[in-house]
């Protein structure tokens, strides 16, 4: 969503899988039906098969997921102090990105909105003609649509009109929230799956106990 701020290729492994385990579990559940409806042993023995793979693919979604979760608060601290220090507006989809953390998150810099006076952007006196008087972005303002809060000497003193939160707790916390949304969504979906082995393991055991 904030890429690429948030470097999301670590995270596209686990949210494919889901996808594709999420087809395969279609696929199953027909299996599944057609097998207990016509007592077919082939078809469970398929439909059992097949849970213990999308079993093992939804535990490794949970754990990636929290592997990935430890990672966050390195990542996305270094990432963000990258983009606003070095690439904003040199590099247009980073300077859209950090823009929409910031009105969306209602944060403004890194670690505050004085961050920006540091960033290469407000000190690059190329372009000074430019930049005017702008002191940090249009995206860190309560009501961008109003007269400019950005526009000053200096940092604002008194910056009653503009997000004084910096963007790295929040966005982290932000990530966290759904890393860990994403982990134990996994994991639940994964007992599920486990009780339907266990379930058809039992139903094939009858069968065969049937047809003996």
């Amino acid at each position: 969503m904030y890429s690429p701020v948030l470097d999301v290729t670590s995270f596209n492994t686990q949210s494919y899988v889901m996808i594709a385990t999420g087809g395969a579990c279609i696929v199953c559940g027909i299996c599944g039906c057609l097998g207990g409806v016509n007592e077919n042993r082939i078809l469970i023995c398929f439909f059992n098969f097949s849970l213990v793979v999308i079993l093992g693919c939804q535990l490794y979604s949970c754990v990636a997921s929290f592997y990935i979760y430890d990672e966050v608060d390195e990542k996305v601290s270094n990432n963000l102090n990258y983009s606003i220090y070095h690439l904003y507006h040199y590099t247009e989809d980073t300077t859209e990105a950090i823009d929409k953390i910031q009105r969306e998150l209602h944060c403004c810099g890194n670690q505050n909105y004085k961050d920006w006076s540091s960033a290469l952007y407000y000190r690059d006196v190329t372009l000074s003609a430019t930049r005017g008087r702008e002191v940090l972005p249009l995206s860190c303002c309560y009501d961008p649509v109003g007269a400019p809060c950005n526009i000053v000497a200096d940092i604002p003193l008194n910056p009653s009109r503009i997000y004084t939160n910096g963007c790295n707790e929040i966005l982290r916390k932000w990530l966290k929230n759904r890393i860990l949304i994403f982990g134990w969504g996994a994991f639940v979906f994964s007992s599920f799956q486990l009780l339907g082995i266990v379930l058809s393991c039992c139903f094939y055991k009858a069968l065969s106990d049937l047809y003996k």
